[in-house]
């Protein structure tokens, strides 16, 4: 019997009918968001039974309903792009963003998009600002960071706006200049905007969920960002050895290891060969297998594997801190 995330992943690629009971695969899918993904995926399957068609129906409902809201989405990105590049800014798309401005199919075209992430290169940011804010954005609360410019809410439009220096957790490895030009400019109604290449793409993934949401200390898996990347994997699109030099740290190679398992292991081996992980890597594909198949367990590791690495990490980030005051006028004379 596969686990619930491989199951999952085999009903998302329409590689077989599920194996698990329709309700828990249903509260999987709702849980990471790919329920309309789902449903374009399984909707030329057959063999289904009649106490299925209910939940057939109901993958179908959030179909529909996400195609309405992936309109608007489009129409507010549209507006946006348009605004910024009448202000001389090309910003680069990326995760839903991409999606949205350049989709390649049906399944891509039913991504469920949170909110609208866009990177600029540092001599666009206060001309950015000025031309959305004019169009009715507001900051939202929290100010910049290390990768962020700000949050923006829209006067009109669905989605919060993220807009970006560069991408989150690369630690400046990604800067937007050199995305932009080695990207594909798109247009976008009377503006144009660029979209990552598939090797920048996957950096920005790799770099946003292992290492700025913690991804591999805490084993957790992002499925729609597996899923935004597994075709050019299998295709052959990804440059591994950029992406390794993109990535030259212990931890950031780490990542990428990681990363490139769980395309393999979820998705099959890409046309280069299998690749050959570290023996790390198979105890961790295991923990995330676990950890997305019960709640109990996931709660389990939190306590004894996250809480304590994170302990373990502040206590010397915390006594490199502490600093001992010495009265000198009440030392011992020799």
């Amino acid at each position: 019997m596969p686990y619930a995330l491989e199951s999952l992943m085999h009903c998302l690629t329409a590689r077989s009918i599920p194996k698990l009971d329709l309700i828990a695969l249903t509260n999987h899918a709702n849980q990471h968001l790919v329920t309309p993904q789902l449903h374009v995926a399984m909707e030329a399957q057959s063999g289904w039974r009649d106490d299925d068609l209910p939940v057939l129906a109901y993958w179908q409902r959030a179909w529909q309903a996400n195609v309405r809201r992936n309109a608007g989405l489009r129409d507010q990105l549209t507006r946006l792009v348009e605004r910024l590049s009448g202000a001389g800014v090309r910003p680069i798309l990326f995760t839903g963003a991409t999606v949205l401005a350049h989709a390649k199919d049906s399944f891509q075209a039913a991504r469920m998009v949170p909110d609208l992430d866009i990177l600029l290169c540092e001599n666009e940011i206060d001309a950015a600002i000025e031309a959305i804010q004019q169009d009715g954005y507001v900051p939202a609360e929290g100010g910049p960071s290390a990768h962020t410019v700000g949050k923006f809410i829209p006067s009109e439009g669905m989605a919060l706006l993220h807009l970006h220096r560069c991408a989150p957790g690369s630690g400046g490895a990604l800067a937007a200049r050199e995305i932009a030009n080695g990207g594909t400019v798109v247009s976008l109604g009377g503006g144009e905007a660029v979209v990552p290449s598939p090797t920048d793409a996957l950096c920005i993934v790799i770099a946003h969920d292992l290492l700025q949401d913690r991804g591999l200390v805490r084993g957790t898996v992002h499925v729609r960002h597996l899923l935004d990347v597994h075709r050019d994997h299998l295709e052959d699109r990804i440059d591994w050895e950029r992406v390794q030099r993109r990535f030259p740290s212990r931890i950031q190679r780490m990542a990428t290891q990681m990363f490139r398992m769980n395309l393999e292991r979820l998705f099959g081996p890409g046309p280069a060969g299998p690749f050959r992980p570290p023996w790390w890597c198979g105890a961790q594909y295991r923990r995330q297998l676990l950890r997305f198949e019960s709640r109990a367990y996931a709660m389990v590791d939190h306590v004894l594997l996250v809480e304590t690495a994170r302990w373990l990490w502040q206590v010397p980030k915390a006594a490199r801190g502490i600093t001992i005051p010495i009265d000198l006028q009440k030392m011992p004379r020799p």
